[in-house]
């Protein structure tokens, strides 16, 4: 009967999933996804996929498969925003499937416990509803995960693969699964370290390929001096480095986050006896060692590194940590731990809901908060429509600059251009706009007449017009 339930479980997520995607089809390429998404794929569609790296002005250093998959999608489907957020689904299905499995094997008969905590991370949940590369690394990450719990070599096989050939932090979060089954099978000696390599060797000489031929044709691997990266990509002094530290912790604690540091804290402390009897938290707590050890560094030595979504394997395994520590030493929740994790949970869900003031940045591409901009830009855009602006009259930020072709898939190639204070006539600003400084927005506020502005659940747009 339990597992009839667990299954029944299993079958609502997935219907969710189905629904959630359906709910936001209609929803632009945002953020990080216009690049690594729909440009790299508009590159693949528009040359019949003639060339195999892509021309430098695009050209992140990622291995190009993500683009090259929904080229594919749209020239079997059609190119539209409902195909290309589709071709999202088959990967969080398995996410959910491999998220229910390895649940099973940290606490078995109890996933559904970890599948609500996961995806009321608000981190994973909006890349969930983005047409993101981020989607397809949790999905392998979750896949190769499995297969190293469950022993099953094929799995992890696929895993790193996949990893692989997503993206460059891909490749370090399959070097972080290695680590994981080093530390958690204990084989420390060098053969033993060699005899773990097999269901890795594929992936790593597929990624490493990559990068040696993406050298030969480009002569460089991650970023070049004329890159427009390589701001974020420049190494950072002592003063720079104290400063990413404390934005590390900021992003441990941002969205919600915070709630659950306590409450693993409280679990320790009140269950200790339990923990020290029953070590299979300890799987959770290696994991999360080996992606520390692997994904922060290069958070904190460079500039600009520190986007939620680079930590999501951090995130989901500090939240299989919380798992494991509520049911480690026994299945049954008691009243106290099932508050603390309603806590948690509800904590966690109500990141969707912290929205800065305006002078502060914040990650948009991780809180669902950011979802009523979708139907504000539209409602902007038939503004300037209705009225004869010429969208390449009306400046802004990241990420309204360009063609409205790589946004909506639409045939216009017009688009908004990067703000220019001193020389436009219109500025289009929203507070879901990380690149308007402290000194531009008093400006605009001053100096300038608001034209019209759109505003729902705190997200607003505002179309500026010079006095």
């Amino acid at each position: 009967m339990q597992k009839d339930a667990l299954n029944y479980s299993l079958f609502a997520f997935y219907f969710l999933a189905v629904i959630a995607v359906f709910s936001v089809r209609d929803h632009a390429f945002f953020w990080d996804t216009i690049q690594l998404g729909s440009k790299h794929a508009h590159w693949y569609f528009d040359h019949r996929f003639q060339h195999f790296f892509l021309p430098a002005e695009i050209d992140s250093g990622h291995p190009p498969i993500f683009g090259m998959y929904l080229a594919i999608v749209w020239t079997i489907f059609g190119k539209s925003l409902a195909v290309s957020h589709f071709a999202m689904l088959p990967f969080i299905l398995v996410s959910i499937y491999c998220f229910y499995r390895i649940g099973e094997l940290l606490a078995p008969g109890q996933s559904i416990y970890l599948l609500l905590l996961l995806y009321a991370d608000p981190v994973l949940a909006t890349q969930s509803l983005l047409i993101s590369p981020d989607v397809v690394l949790v999905c392998f990450f979750s896949l190769g995960l499995w297969g190293i719990l469950a022993r099953h070599s094929l799995l992890k096989c696929i895993g790193i693969i996949g990893l692989g050939l997503v993206s460059l932090r891909g490749m370090m979060a399959g070097l972080a699964l290695y680590c994981f089954q080093i530390f958690h099978t204990g084989a420390l000696s060098p053969k033993a370290m060699i005899r773990a390599l097999p269901p890795y060797l594929p992936g790593g000489l597929l990624a490493l390929s990559f990068l040696i031929a993406h050298h030969v044709a480009t002569g460089w691997i991650g970023y070049h001096a004329d890159s427009p990266w390589a701001p974020s990509l420049e190494k950072v002094g002592f003063t720079g480095f104290v400063r990413n530290i404390g934005i590390l912790v900021w992003r441990f604690l941002d969205f919600g986050r915070v709630f659950i540091w306590p409450a693993l804290l409280i679990l320790w402390f009140r269950r200790g006896k339990e923990v020290s009897n029953d070590r299979s938290w300890s799987l959770s707590f290696q994991l999360t060692l080996a992606t520390i050890l692997l994904l922060v560094p290069s958070v904190l030595l460079h500039r600009h590194l520190s986007a939620h979504r680079y930590l999501l394997p951090i995130f989901i395994s500090i939240n299989f940590l919380f798992y494991q520590l509520l049911f480690c030493g026994n299945r049954r929740l008691s009243p106290y731990r099932k508050l603390l994790y309603g806590l948690v949970v509800t904590g966690l869900l109500s990141g969707n809901l912290w929205i800065y003031p305006k002078n502060i940045a914040q990650g948009w591409d991780a809180t669902m908060a950011h979802l009523p901009y979708y139907q504000l830009r539209i409602r902007m855009l038939d503004y300037l429509n209705e009225n004869g602006i010429p969208l390449q009259s009306v400046g802004t930020a990241f990420p309204e600059i360009g063609s409205q072709q790589q946004k909506d898939l639409q045939s216009s190639d017009a688009g908004m251009v990067e703000k220019d204070l001193s020389s436009q006539s219109y500025i289009f600003y929203s507070n879901v706009m990380n690149d308007f400084n402290d000194a531009e927005l008093q400006e605009l506020e001053q100096n300038w007449e608001e034209e019209t502005s759109f505003q729902k659940n705190r997200i607003f747009v505002i179309l500026y017009r010079r006095k």
